[in-house]
């Protein structure tokens, strides 16, 4: 079972990179839509076996955070 979340961050982290995308043509429910599947796929990557899944869910859902989330918190982008 626990292999399988790796698995599922990495799903979770290619969903939330193909809903990240409308963002560049100003649609903001996609945001909300991807900052909620970067979520899940943290907390999935945390508890999944370690392997190259966990690896790439955890590395790609932070980055899917850091992008739609922190940076433009502190360099106000909008």
């Amino acid at each position: 079972m626990r292999k399988n979340l790796g698995i599922i961050s990495t799903v979770l982290f290619l969903m939330a990179l193909v809903s990240w995308l409308p963002i560049y043509v100003d649609v903001k429910s996609y945001s909300e839509q991807s900052i909620f599947y970067a979520t899940a796929g943290v907390v999935t990557g945390l508890f999944s076996s370690p392997n190259r899944y966990k690896l790439i869910g955890l590395a790609g859902n932070v980055l899917v955070l850091l992008f739609l989330v922190v940076l433009p918190y502190f360099f106000n982008l909008k």
